[in-house]
């Protein structure tokens, strides 16, 4: 039976020679957007889990709520009792559960990555593109959507350009969220319009 005042350091022990033996995480899926790479959650999991696991941690990641707002909650259980955690909080928009599901399972992969220490070049971020050059794109995007909006389009195109209208407003988000907003609820209107 472990004593209680080794636990910590028995977990740590552990903990440090997981990350040792752990492999690297192989960069899998495609930003479509960004035109960067990254490693999605199955392949995140994939590098940490049976190292992990073998050296006495069960991984559990739970959604929560606190003062702050909703999360997920990734923890390392090790056998002796001590929890390393780390909590990624959501963002997501209100009444979407599509947008609430992509912000879990970001905030699992996330959560995974920075509790495990495992190093993130260029994710999901804009550094391989450059900041400005992204934002620039976007906008040229943005004002496109809002010409189609006025355009009066058929059903057919609104239907088209719907994965489109997606990838504008979610990177308009980043930079100008009223715009984002705005854009999404045209695109509302525009849809109740044509459905008629």
């Amino acid at each position: 039976m472990t004593n209680k005042t080794d636990a910590p350091l028995q977990a740590i022990v552990a903990f440090n020679e997981a990350q040792l033996e752990m492999g690297k995480v192989r960069k899998n899926a495609a930003n479509k957007f960004l035109g960067n790479s990254y490693a999605d959650l199955e392949t995140t999991q994939e590098a940490i889990f049976p190292t992990f696991s073998a050296k006495g941690f069960a991984i559990v990641q739970q959604c929560g709520a606190d003062e702050f707002g909703q999360f997920v909650d990734t923890q390392a259980i090790h056998v002796s009792g001590h929890i390393f955690s780390s909590k990624v909080y959501l963002e997501f928009k209100k009444n979407d559960m599509q947008s609430m599901a992509g912000a879990i399972t970001y905030a699992r992969r996330y959560g995974l990555l920075s509790l495990f220490g495992i190093p993130v070049t260029d994710d999901d971020g804009n550094a391989a593109t450059g900041v400005e050059e992204v934002k620039q794109k976007v906008i040229a995007m943005a004002n496109g959507l809002e010409r189609f909006l006025t355009s009066n389009p058929t059903l057919e195109q609104v239907i088209e350009k719907r994965g489109k209208r997606t990838q504008v407003v979610d990177g308009l988000k980043a930079f100008d969220k009223a715009r984002a907003d705005t854009l999404r609820e045209q695109w509302e209107a525009l849809e109740r319009r044509v459905n008629q």
